[in-house]
């Protein structure tokens, strides 16, 4: 990890950026948020951000000072982060499933405090792996459907022949 200028949204301190093979992500030593950008964060929300990205933030989130871990919230909308990238007002949005509050730049990116990047990428993850078994599953039974049919449709048909 390298030292940035970027500033941290939540205590001002300056990032460490971080690398993976998928994302690259802003961290603070102090308070252990991290920031992605706009691509790192859809990768999250696909569920398919890299297990050494994840574990990353989790490295981020627990080598931070405990003390620093505060939330400065001012209700839902606009938070009084600023984007690291432009300065601009964060965005607060809360991800419903988890109750977890994010702050968001849409036209830069993300913003989890300490250990939310973590949580939403395991339950983004976990989405797709029941998605993609339930899938399997349809597929399976569609298969077994159609084989069963083609069975009885050759059934049918040799029973046909020794009739006639």
């Amino acid at each position: 990890m390298s030292q940035t200028d970027h500033r941290c949204p939540v205590c001002g301190v300056g990032m460490f950026l971080g690398q993976s093979k998928d994302v690259s992500m802003l961290g603070c030593g102090r308070c252990g948020g991290q920031w992605l950008d706009n691509a790192g964060t859809k990768r999250v929300v696909s569920g398919i951000l890299s297990e050494h990205a994840r574990q990353m933030a989790t490295q981020v989130s627990n080598k931070a000072s405990a003390e620093a871990r505060t939330h400065y919230r001012t209700g839902e909308g606009e938070s009084a982060r600023g984007c690291p990238i432009c300065a601009g007002p964060l965005q607060s949005n809360t991800v419903p499933e988890v109750n977890i509050e994010i702050d968001v730049c849409p036209a830069h990116g993300t913003w989890f405090d300490a250990n939310e990047l973590d949580a939403l990428a395991k339950h983004f993850a976990f989405k797709v792996a029941v998605s993609d078994a339930e899938a399997a599953g349809e597929i399976a039974a569609l298969k077994e459907a159609t084989a069963q049919e083609r069975r009885a449709k050759a059934g049918r048909g040799l029973l046909w022949l020794l009739l006639d």
